[in-house]
């Protein structure tokens, strides 16, 4: 079987898509995939077919300019389809998702192209929440199967529009791996200073403001630890707040190089409000880092044991779970074995191994009429 992967977006998604690229060419299995994606996202030399895009996908979409960006995308996927002739398509966005649907139209009569989204974050929810476009919502109606990558995303797309994603609409969790290239820093690193690293856009939806609460009163405490954060910042006034705290900010990197940061570190420090399945936290589990997360239900999901949590949203509670780590060495190498522990869970082979069936599942798979 022949799958076109198909994204508009940046960040996280990225990654996580090009490890479900990676395994699936390199697995042996019977599913093979093309990347389709814009041409700027191409940052990491990944093989794929790159079409050029006039306009930036925005953060947030409207739906005066989601028609713009599907037309792009669709010239892409057309072209991919003249190279590669896929038997179906995977969108991660709701705008390649809408591209997906209409490409599909375009086929001959009698030729099926089955539609699968994967869910990576809460995108669906905020777009139907503030009224998705008819194209949108024509193209989730038609859409074969939604494959979530956290069983807590899938559970909330179900619960608040049952009308949408209903108990026969086909829905599975295929979790993010801990990708390619990430590899365990040396467990007997040490040094007279604890190196704490926080990894994301630097915001408060990342929890980044509660870090730089942390961070001034551990500082103010004297605690012997130094905290840097990687990962861009458009907050002049969180920038500024986060210096005086004492954290260097890193500028945003490549993988390799992310990689590299966090194998130099101890603690991994995640106090975000709102994730999926993040592919910041599966790295720095997989780079075996002790973890202190915020206690939201994804990060639990993700983490497992291998997480000191603190209650989410709390910074003084954030601030007493990496005292504990810095006053007992002990705690800190447990919860570092623990992120190597789970790592083990989280291997590409372990994550993805049932990703094959279900995409197999789709093969010669008959629409059933929408009403």
């Amino acid at each position: 079987m022949h799958l076109a992967i198909v994204h508009t977006l940046g960040g996280g998604i990225v990654t996580a898509v090009g490890a479900r690229l990676d395994w699936l060419n390199r697995s042996g299995g019977q599913v093979h995939a093309v990347l389709v994606a814009p041409e700027k996202r191409n940052t990491d030399g990944r093989s794929g077919l790159f079409f050029a895009t006039g306009r930036e996908p925005p953060a947030t979409y409207h739906h005066d300019y989601e028609r713009a960006v599907a037309k792009d995308v669709v010239k892409g996927i057309r072209m991919a389809y003249e190279k590669k002739k896929f038997d179906a398509i995977d969108a991660h966005d709701g705008t390649a998702l809408i591209a997906a649907k209409e490409f599909a139209s375009t086929l001959p009569a009698g030729k099926c192209m089955p539609i699968i989204h994967t869910i990576h974050s809460r995108e669906l929810i905020d777009r139907l929440t503030e009224g998705a476009s008819g194209d949108l919502s024509d193209a989730i109606a038609g859409t074969d199967l939604f494959i979530s990558v956290s069983q807590c995303i899938l559970d909330e797309h179900r619960n608040k529009f049952p009308d949408v994603f209903r108990a026969d609409v086909r829905m599975t969790v295929v979790g993010n791996a801990i990708p390619k290239g990430v590899a365990p820093r040396d467990p007997l690193r040490s040094g007279s200073e604890v190196q704490a690293i926080f990894v994301g856009r630097l915001e408060t939806a990342k929890g980044f403001d509660l870090l730089i609460e942390a961070a001034t009163s551990l500082r103010k405490r004297g605690k012997n630890v130094h905290f840097s954060a990687l990962g861009s910042c458009e907050d002049l006034n969180l920038a500024t707040r986060a210096e005086n705290a004492g954290i260097e900010l890193l500028p945003k990197a490549a993988p390799s190089k992310v990689y590299e940061h966090l194998r130099g570190n101890d603690i991994f420090v995640f106090p975000s409000r709102n994730e999926a399945c993040s592919m910041a936290l599966l790295e720095a589990i997989g780079s075996g880092l002790a973890v202190v997360a915020s206690n939201i239900e994804a990060n639990i999901e993700t983490a497992g044991h291998a997480a000191l949590t603190h209650a989410d949203g709390d910074a003084a509670q954030l601030e007493a779970r990496i005292s504990e780590m810095l006053d007992d060495m002990a705690l800190m190498q447990s919860y570092a074995q623990a992120s190597r522990e789970r790592a083990d869970d989280l291997t590409p082979e372990r994550v993805f191994a049932n990703l094959d069936s279900h995409y197999l599942s789709l093969e010669g798979w008959e629409k059933a009429e929408k009403l």
